[in-house]
């Protein structure tokens, strides 16, 4: 049986995850966000939900200001969670999307030269803080964050020190429609379909654009039964017709499901919380670049790669991937170098001249780019807004 959860952050994921959380079997949720009167009904509503499905886990708010480094560390403390799962976000993703004008979106977001560059300083500062209180707790719990990029988050987390077990989300969310792919035409049932995606976020948006990624960019192995069907069906084309399955009607992208992303997040967390040793695909684990194959049990996310790939040509996939999309290179000290591209185009279009910065300096670089981020909406505050999530 699953024992005591942490959940920080009950935004539109955060509720989503609590909500599958609460009818998953964990012993325990504690609710934690800054504003008492949210956090305490989200607490309610999500016991009550359960409840109605004959569920009775122990759930509880407590107020948790990732801001307060040493107030979060003293929580932790008292409360010594088996394992602390954070959504809080700073800067979401869709946050140029609605800022900013669609040319002027696509140009500074993701799936594009600068990807990851001008949202990474924002995404990266609670994720930090976190880190930092749970060190300075002395608590020994799994720590599992959806703050994206997880990809390069966590190894610049892991530069200082401070790696979480493991991230949530990007590519996971293509790994089932491989198998329902494959289970449809091999006539094996989906449970008996495995998946070995070696890939970084990066590929997945040149996927969603009917991009085909450079092969030196991504690693697939699906085997159904005892049939390796990456002998019989080229990768590409098996990613491909997975992207076409995640699609809904009406829509020019695939499906961005909240509850299909808590899914993913509710399975890893309790395949560690009842050391079922499955083998899932995260990003970040252990403080690695990039996304991996991974066994998931008690001890953490282990990377689990079939014997014809390293580790080694491993990350380097996932390295050569992120600088599509501005991240030149993470040193081992967590620090960022972005590519010359976004780096010229951020200077453009904001006047932001940042080429590196180290994980400890992520709360000053942040502030800073508040302030020139600030000004670039204030530039297009009477034109229309992208819209597009």
């Amino acid at each position: 049986m699953a024992g005591k959860v942490l959940k920080i952050g009950i935004g539109i994921l955060g509720g989503e995850i609590l909500h599958t959380l609460a009818r998953a079997g964990v012993d325990e949720i504690i609710v934690g966000c800054r504003d008492e009167e949210t956090g305490r009904q989200k607490a309610t509503q999500v016991a009550m939900g359960a409840a109605a499905q004959g569920l009775y886990p122990d759930i509880s708010y407590r107020k948790i200001d990732l801001n307060d480094v040493e107030g979060t560390a003293r929580v932790l403390g008292e409360l010594e969670p088996d394992m602390v799962f954070n959504s809080a976000d700073f800067h979401p993703f869709w946050r140029f999307h609605t800022d900013l004008p669609r040319d002027v979106a696509r140009k500074l977001g993701e799936g594009g030269p600068v990807g990851y560059s001008l949202a990474l300083p924002f995404r990266l500062l609670l994720p930090y803080r976190l880190m930092k209180a749970v060190k300075a707790s002395g608590i020994d719990a799994h720590v599992l964050i959806t703050n994206d990029p997880c990809e390069i988050v966590n190894p610049m987390l892991a530069g200082a020190g401070m790696a979480p077990t493991t991230g949530i989300g990007d590519f996971a969310h293509i790994v089932e429609p491989i198998r329902r792919v494959v289970s449809a035409k091999t006539g094996v049932h989906v449970r008996d379909v495995k998946v070995y995606l070696v890939a970084d976020f990066a590929t997945y948006h040149l996927l969603r654009r009917n991009v085909a990624p450079p092969e030196s960019t991504y690693y697939l192995k699906v085997i159904a039964g005892d049939r390796i069907v990456t002998d019989e069906w080229k990768p590409i084309e098996i990613l491909f017709a997975a992207v076409e399955e995640s699609r809904s009607r009406g829509r020019k992208g695939p499906i961005a499901d909240q509850h299909y992303t808590a899914s993913i997040a509710v399975g890893d967390m309790m395949a560690i919380l009842n050391d079922t040793g499955e083998i899932r695909h995260c990003p970040g684990p252990a403080g690695l670049q990039g996304g991996y194959p991974v066994r998931l049990d008690a001890n953490g996310a282990e990377v689990f790669l079939p014997e014809e790939i390293t580790l080694e040509e491993a990350v380097k996939m996932n390295a050569e991937a992120q600088r599509r999309e501005g991240i030149e290179k993470v040193s081992r000290d967590g620090t960022v170098v972005f590519t010359g591209e976004a780096v010229r185009i951020m200077d453009d279009e904001m006047s932001w001249d940042l080429k590196s910065f180290n994980v400890r300096d992520c709360e000053k670089v942040a502030e800073d780019l508040g302030q020139a981020y600030g000004s670039l909406v204030e530039r297009y505050r009477d034109k229309p807004k992208s819209l597009e999530l």
